[in-house]
C-alpha cells in the first residue's frame, strides 16, 4: 500500500515538474516571438521614416564657387540713342558662365529692370559662349529705352553646368553717372576720352577708326585687324578652307543666309537669334515656328548619290510632336528626306515618310549635341557627336532636300545651329573632327 501511494507522489511530481517545464518554454516562445515582432516593426519603421526622408526632405542646392565674381571696368552711355556701353572684368579667381544684369532709375530700392544686349541677351540673363577668365574683360551693349536714364546697375553671375545657379553672395550694385537725357556726350576721336560710342579711347564705334591690337573691343568692326576676341582687339585667325564639295551652311548668325550664298533661308515664325555653341544660333519655342525657303527648286540640293548632313542641336525639351525635324523636304508626289528628333529623344532618319534609321541613344535636355548623316553608296550612316549610332540601306534614290519646301529646324523647342549640306559622303574622321570643333565652340573646319 505504502509502495503504491509513494509511485503515486513520485508520478504527481513529475507531471508537476513537466507541467513546470512546458509552462516556461511557453513563456520563452512568447517572449521570442515578441522580441521577433519587435525587430520587424523597427524594421519597417527604419524603412518609412529613410523613403520619406529620400522623397520629401529637400537636398542641398548647389551652390557656387567661394571667390567667383564679376565687376564692371568702364561704361559708356549714349543717351541719344539709350545706350551702354559696358564692359566687364571677372575679379574673382574662377571663369564666369553668365549673369544676370538689371538697372534702376531710382536713387533708392532695388534694381529690377531687365538689361537687354540685343542677340547675346535672353530675358535678363546673360550666357557667355565662352566662359569669362580669370582677369578677362568682356565689351556688350545694352538698350535702356523704357528706363529713360539709368542711376545704378547691379549684376548677378552665375554657373551653369546641368542647371543654372546664382551666386547669391557675388551681387553688386554700381552706381552709374551721365546716363540720362541731360547727359549727351557728342566727344571726338581725338580728346583723348573713351566717349560717343567709342570701345577704347578714341577708336572704334561707328564714328572713329578702328584700335589697335590689345585695345578694347565689342565687335570685329572696332578692330584694325578686323578681329575682336574676349573684349580685346586681336590678330586674325586664319580663315579655314571650305570644302568645294560644301553646298549650303546656314551659321544662322542673325539671319537665314547660305554663307555660299545659294540657298538662302526665308525666317518663318523665328523668335530670336541668341548665344549658340559656335556664335548665334536659331531660336525656336513651339510648334509654329520654323525657318524654310522659298517654293522655289533648288536643284542644287537634289541628290543622286552621295550626301552628308550635319547639324548642332540643343534641346530646352524633348519634342512632343511628331514632326520636330532639323531638316526635312516636305513635298507631295515627289521623294522626301528628313532628319528628326522623334518624341522619345531618338534620331530618325526618315525617306518617302518611312523611318530607315533610328539612333540607339536618345539626346537629352540642356546639351550640345552634333548630328550627322552621311550617305554613301546608298548604305547610311547616323552620328551623334561623331560616333555611329545607326545605319541602314537606301532602297531607292534620288533623295530631294530643296524640289518643294524645305525646313529648318521645324517645331524643336531649343536651338538648331550650323546646318550644313554637303553632295558627297563624308569619312568617319571628318565627322568626328567637325563635331570637336563644333562642340568645343569652332568652326567645322578649324584645323
Amino acid at each position: 500500500m505504502r509502495k503504491i501511494k509513494r509511485n503515486n507522489k513520485d508520478r504527481e511530481y513529475r507531471q508537476e515538474t513537466k507541467n513546470v517545464f512546458v509552462l516556461r518554454n511557453k513563456k520563452a516562445v512568447t517572449e521570442m516571438v515578441a522580441y521577433v515582432l519587435l525587430v520587424m516593426i523597427a524594421l519597417i519603421l527604419s524603412i518609412m521614416v529613410y523613403a520619406f526622408l529620400k522623397l520629401y526632405v529637400l537636398k542641398p542646392s548647389p551652390v557656387c564657387r567661394e571667390g567667383i565674381s564679376i565687376a564692371i571696368d568702364d561704361y559708356v552711355c549714349n543717351a541719344g540713342s539709350k545706350e551702354i556701353n559696358i564692359t566687364f572684368k571677372n575679379t574673382g579667381r574662377w571663369d564666369i558662365d553668365g549673369f544676370v544684369i538689371r538697372a534702376s532709375n531710382m536713387t533708392e530700392g532695388k534694381a529690377v529692370y531687365p538689361l537687354i544686349s540685343p542677340g547675346i541677351s535672353l530675358g535678363e540673363k546673360v550666357y557667355l559662349n565662352n566662359k569669362l577668365g580669370i582677369g578677362q574683360k568682356l565689351n556688350l551693349i545694352f538698350q535702356y529705352s523704357e528706363l529713360g536714364n539709368i542711376t545704378k546697375i547691379t549684376i548677378q553671375p552665375f554657373m551653369s553646368n546641368k542647371t543654372l545657379v546664382l551666386c547669391q553672395d557675388a551681387i553688386i550694385t554700381q552706381e552709374i553717372e551721365n546716363c540720362n537725357e541731360f547727359a549727351l556726350l557728342p566727344g571726338t576721336c581725338t580728346d583723348n576720352k573713351k566717349n560717343q560710342d567709342e570701345s577704347d579711347v578714341d577708336c572704334g564705334g561707328t564714328n572713329c577708326g578702328g584700335c589697335a591690337l590689345g585695345e578694347d573691343c565689342m565687335r570685329n568692326m572696332d578692330c584694325l585687324s578686323g578681329y575682336c576676341s574676349l573684349g580685346t582687339c586681336q590678330t586674325a585667325p586664319p580663315v579655314p578652307s571650305i570644302p568645294p564639295s560644301l553646298v549650303s551652311w546656314w551659321k544662322f548668325e542673325g539671319n537665314g543666309i547660305d554663307e555660299l550664298g545659294r540657298n538662302n533661308l526665308s525666317m518663318a515664325l523665328i523668335t530670336s537669334y541668341v548665344p549658340g555653341k559656335v556664335g548665334k544660333a536659331m531660336n525656336v519655342l513651339d510648334k509654329d515656328k520654323f525657318a524654310q525657303n522659298s517654293t522655289t527648286p533648288w536643284n542644287n540640293l537634289q541628290f543622286t548619290g552621295d550626301f552628308t548632313i550635319e547639324a548642332l542641336v540643343y534641346l530646352n525639351a524633348i519634342p512632343a510632336f511628331t514632326y520636330a525635324f532639323i531638316i526635312t523636304e516636305l513635298s507631295g508626289a515627289n521623294p522626301n528626306y528628313g532628319l528628326k528628333i522623334e518624341t522619345s529623344g531618338k534620331i530618325g532618319s526618315y525617306y518617302n515618310n518611312v523611318k530607315v534609321i533610328e539612333s540607339s541613344d536618345a539626346l537629352q535636355t540642356g546639351t550640345w549635341y552634333h548630328i550627322a548623316i552621311v550617305n554613301s553608296r546608298n548604305n547610311l550612316t547616323l552620328y551623334i557627336n561623331g560616333k555611329e549610332k545607326g545605319s541602314a540601306t537606301l532602297t531607292s534614290i534620288p533623295v530631294y532636300l530643296g524640289n518643294d519646301r524645305l525646313f529648318v529646324g521645324r517645331i524643336i523647342n531649343g536651338l538648331t545651329d550650323e546646318v550644313a549640306v554637303y553632295n558627297t559622303a563624308l569619312y568617319g574622321t571628318d565627322i568626328k573632327k567637325h563635331s570637336d570643333n563644333a562642340l568645343a565652340g569652332k568652326n567645322y573646319f578649324s584645323e
